[in-house]
């Protein structure tokens, strides 16, 4: 096919036709994928394993995969996270997200644009905020991004396509690893998706040191003699015992 091509069409042409079957063939691909994935998903067959992730080390794998798709563009691709910020998701599913927010970013930002990685921490979770400078979205399409029952697809600047199912598929990953996702969009501004992400847990309290701990200086019942205060010290005793079998070690 392509010698028949060669022969019938001059160079500039077949290359802007093997650029189209490349990016059709490149959508076709993304499609299936996305739709496996949803299907594994909607059936449990994608097992939720969270570990503490180093989140700037993933974001910064993230850009790396992605700057050729920027630079196509001249869009800026930056990453405003500090150092070292932990979180505890399933990796892949956390991989998944990112990629898939960044990726949409970078499509609707037109050249020269910017898009913005960021966070906040608190203390039970981690805020991850994906920022362009692109199209943007209007307020009664946000509404349709997280419904399976109404398709909408866009687009991109360089009239890239898109499946339809990223957002969704990213809800359906943050929900499964405890957090939410947002949006945020005006048309012609830009656009800032938002998703939270568990913290990692604080470390165990460590255990007293031995011989410290509940310490009191009970006051026996009155009138009731020896006998009385044994069986006294005897109970309280047992309480305190009780009260150690349930401490946080």
């Amino acid at each position: 096919m392509m010698m028949m091509m060669a022969e019938q069409f001059p160079p500039d042409e077949i290359k802007q036709m093997s650029e189209h079957i490349y990016h059709s063939a490149k959508n076709i691909y993304n499609l299936l994928e996305n739709l496996l994935e949803w299907s594994r998903m909607q059936m449990g067959r994608i097992e939720y394993t969270p570990v503490q992730i180093n989140l700037d080390q993933m974001i910064n794998k993230q850009i790396e995969l992605l700057a050729n798709n920027a630079n196509v563009k001249g869009i800026k691709l930056q990453n405003r996270l500090a150092e070292n910020i932990q979180v505890y998701a399933d990796k892949n599913m956390l991989d998944t997200v990112l990629r898939n927010l960044i990726s949409n970013a970078l499509k609707f930002t037109p050249e020269g644009g910017n898009v913005i990685i960021s966070v906040q921490h608190n203390t039970d979770f981690v805020e991850v905020a994906v920022s362009d400078t692109g199209v943007g979205i209007s307020q009664a399409n946000i509404g349709k991004l997280f419904n399976i029952d109404m398709s909408h697809t866009t687009t991109g600047t360089h009239d890239e396509k898109g499946t339809g199912l990223g957002l969704l598929i990213c809800k359906e990953m943050v929900e499964k690893n405890q957090g939410n996702i947002m949006i945020e969009s005006v048309l012609d501004k830009g656009t800032t998706v938002k998703f939270t992400v568990p913290a990692p847990l604080p470390p165990p309290l460590a255990p007293p040191p031995q011989g410290e701990g509940d310490t009191f200086s009970p006051i026996p019942p009155k009138g009731e003699g020896a006998e009385g205060l044994g069986n006294f010290q005897r109970g309280m005793i047992r309480r305190v015992n009780f009260d150690r079998s349930k401490r946080i070690t």
